[in-house]
């Protein structure tokens, strides 16, 4: 038995020695597999965000352009000054304005003229008037600085991705509600000297927004520009510079490169918080949402009819086209909400020219009906504009309800033009 035991123990000694040297080079093998799988992902990766590159700067431009456009920049002395101007108002223009109920009670006044269909006087609140007139000193100070043009630039930098700083936009808000609040108080006394100061104060502080290439600040800047042509709207006398300023307004051009700013900001971030996992398959997820960024904004700015396009169903294509996986998937719905803002703000603002042209040109207008005026914005609408045996002029929509959406605005405005305008009688 000794002979066939020690045969036994070598045959044992042999084939685990065997065994292991199969296990070695089945591990060596594997690791093989997944460093090379590892190198291809990660080549493939570097492919996939350089054709999402090529793809962005055929149908905008190149990342890098992109960037090149939005250098590194610190927040200019002019801003730094009007910072100051505005600490005494409770504002801080540059890092977090604290919430203030007055000064929320003076963005409510102002905003409700957005909706306001005639030119019914509306008198401010008795705390609104109280602040304008307990800072009057103050704000002609900031209107002083805001028309004397100095440099207004924030703080801008592109490659810290989504840790970038940018303006207080709070503070802006409510800094542009207190301007154009005075405007409207100043009209209601006939005051239109003063009444343009404040509106050209409005429109150089919201030119430093609609510069900036993050959404978050064009959302701003839309904002204010719809309250501004409440204000115009309302005036009896608009300033005749606000119609070409007006119409020249390019928001859509300013989307776009906000939107492209988000793609960048999430392929050229360093940390995401929408991400998680291997930087490489970061990267690829990133790319994807790059794209898909990009082909919806394509979409967007290729709309035959800015006014019948069905956003819902735009948004709802951009998210299904990204896996749940896709943790930035979420974010992509609200780009066609932003989208249809930009459309909401130039039908709103064509309706203000217009009214702005009817009532400096009121001495002309006729009891007819005038000749349809096709908008520039939607192809699907036209602007009516008749005048009652009154001498009341409408200006309204066709059709009455010109957007996809569930809003129940009336696109509508109505003035009577003063007495003089006729001569007496309607012509």
């Amino acid at each position: 038995m000794g002979p066939q035991i020690q045969l036994y123990k070598q045959w044992i000694s042999v084939a685990v020695r065997r065994l292991l040297h199969r296990l070695r080079a089945a591990v060596i093998v594997l690791f093989g597999l997944l460093v090379l799988s590892f190198v291809l992902y990660v080549g493939y990766t570097a492919w996939r965000l350089g054709q999402v590159g090529q793809g962005w700067a055929s149908s905008f431009e190149s990342m890098e352009a992109f960037a090149a456009r939005f250098p590194k920049t610190a927040t200019s002395s002019g801003a730094w000054q009007l910072h100051e101007l505005t600490q005494p108002l409770g504002i801080d223009m540059v890092r977090k304005t604290a919430k203030n109920d007055r000064l929320d009670a003076i963005g409510a006044f102002v905003t409700a003229q957005q909706l306001v269909a005639d030119d019914t006087t509306r008198t401010a609140p008795a705390d609104v008037t109280q602040f304008l007139g307990e800072h009057a000193r103050r704000i002609d100070a900031i209107e002083d600085h805001l028309l004397g043009g100095s440099e207004l630039s924030w703080e801008r930098d592109l490659e810290a991705g989504f840790a970038e700083p940018h303006p207080d936009l709070i503070g802006h808000r409510y800094l542009q509600h207190i301007l154009l609040a005075r405007a409207l108080e100043e009209a209601r006394q006939g005051h239109s000297a003063e009444v343009d100061r404040s509106l050209d104060a409005s429109w150089n502080l919201n030119r430093s927004l609609v510069g900036r290439h993050e959404l978050i600040s064009q959302l701003v800047a839309l904002s204010i520009a719809a309250t501004e042509n409440g204000i115009l709207r309302a005036l009896p006398v608009p300033p005749v510079q606000w119609v070409d300023r007006v119409q020249a307004q390019d928001f859509p051009a300013a989307f776009l490169r906000a939107l492209q700013a988000e793609a960048f900001l999430y392929t050229n971030s360093e940390s995401v918080k929408d991400f998680r996992g291997v930087p490489a398959f970061n990267r690829l997820k990133m790319a994807d949402y790059s794209e898909q960024v990009r082909m919806t904004t394509e979409l967007l700015r290729d709309s035959d009819d800015q006014c019948s396009l069905d956003l819902q169903a735009v948004s709802r294509a951009a998210e299904d086209a990204l896996p749940r996986s896709n943790g930035a998937r979420p974010s992509i719905t609200s780009f066609p909400r932003s989208w249809g803002a930009v459309t909401l703000t130039r039908l709103d603002g064509e309706l203000t020219r217009l009214v702005m042209e009817a009532r400096r040109d009121s001495g002309e207008i006729t009891q007819a009906h005038s000749s349809p005026v096709a908008s520039t914005v939607c192809k699907s609408v036209t602007w009516i504009r008749t005048s009652s045996a009154d001498g009341r002029v409408t200006i309204a929509t066709e059709p009455a309800r010109p957007l996809r959406d569930e809003s129940k605005r009336e696109w509508t405005f109505s003035f009577r033009p003063p007495p003089d305008s006729f001569n007496g009688k309607i012509k």
